[in-house]
């Protein structure tokens, strides 16, 4: 069923953050009439994760349709780092080359930009586990939020 007449975004309001107010659009896949599985990891939205089963209203204009609610959740845990330093020079090398080889060990995969990065989370894999590995890079300027923790 992973057709491309079958993907869609979901617009889902953002509330926190310099980005409160906005939407992030996140891709899906209709899996019956207005419920779909998020298909990308949410970067600046809480509580919802790659997978989810969510419900959808109102279409904006046919592609992007507004979000209602989780109906189903994944498993799926997602975590966001941040840099509280603006200045931090190479930053997305010390990720790739330090950080992320540590979490893609723990099956963990991620999305997002320079500034800000979400990590998702198996179901597998210990949450706690994560969070201990990216604790050690707290005093490089990193900030870590769990965004969600994969349950109701």
């Amino acid at each position: 069923m992973d057709t491309q007449e079958n993907r869609i975004k979901i617009a889902i309001p953002i509330s926190i953050g310099s980005h409160k107010g906005a939407d992030e659009t996140l891709w899906a896949l209709k899996v019956e009439d207005n419920k779909a599985k998020i298909d990308n990891i949410p970067v600046h939205v809480n509580n919802v994760s790659l997978s989810d089963i969510v419900e959808y209203g109102k279409s904006q204009d046919n592609f992007i349709f507004n979000f209602v609610k989780v109906i189903e959740k994944s498993g799926i845990k997602t975590i966001r780092l941040s840099y509280k330093d603006s200045l931090l020079k190479n930053r997305t090398k010390i990720f790739k080359e330090k950080i992320f080889p540590k979490l893609q060990s723990l099956g963990c995969s991620y999305e997002g930009s320079p500034e800000i990065i979400a990590i998702s989370v198996p179901k597998s894999t210990d949450l706690d586990q994560v969070v201990k590995e990216l604790n050690e890079f707290k005093d490089k300027g990193y900030e870590i939020e769990i965004a969600d923790p994969g349950t109701n």
